[in-house]
């Protein structure tokens, strides 16, 4: 867990919203006399490959969008081929792309698909790729996806600290279906 005098806990849906309002929460607080060390619990985003099949294409080899979500995966991330033992302990051997093809979405592009029908078609021929980034983990409760948002105060009164939060956060504009609320051991 983290160590904060307060937590507030924004839920919704889409994950841009949440950063949006995260974001404008953390400015108001800042402005609260007392508080500091706002900080919140967006993870910070990974690179990923995204990849967009051709059902069209894919279904003129027999291939299924699982097929080749599968050779994307293994290439990307591998698979473990074989364990190796040694002194007693199993040691997982990967198999996959190195870490410099992995990188370049082109090379990924070049890579082979077989078909149930016997072909081998380059995965470019079936599906678009895309360089992005993208959050490392998704934090749910009650289905909805949830951003934690810290601070501490010093120098204030706790109830006087709290009031002006609710304050922030009765003015503070929410997206439909979006809730802000006191949370953690703040609640």
């Amino acid at each position: 867990g983290v160590q904060a005098d307060l937590t507030l806990e924004l839920m919704g849906l889409e994950l841009d919203e949440l950063e949006e309002v995260s974001g404008k929460v953390e400015e108001g607080l800042r402005a609260i006399p007392g508080i500091y060390g706002v900080r919140d619990s967006i993870p910070e985003k990974a690179p990923e490959t995204k990849v967009f099949i051709n059902k069209d294409k894919a279904g003129l080899y027999d291939l299924s969008a699982n097929d080749i979500a599968l050779t994307s995966q293994i290439a990307i991330k591998g698979i473990i081929a074989t364990n190796l033992k040694e002194s007693g302990i199993e040691i997982p051997i990967r198999v996959k792309l190195s870490s410099h093809d992995i990188d370049a979405v082109s090379k990924i592009k070049d890579l082979w698909v077989h078909s149930p029908t016997g072909v081998e078609i380059p995965l470019k021929e079936l599906a678009t790729q895309s360089a992005g980034r993208a959050p490392s983990e998704v934090r749910r409760l009650e289905q909805r996806r949830v951003v934690y948002i810290y601070a501490n105060q010093f120098g204030r009164k706790v109830a006087e600290v709290e009031t002006d939060v609710q304050k922030l956060m009765d003015k503070t504009q929410l997206p439909e279906d979006y809730t802000l609320k006191f949370g953690g051991e703040s609640a």
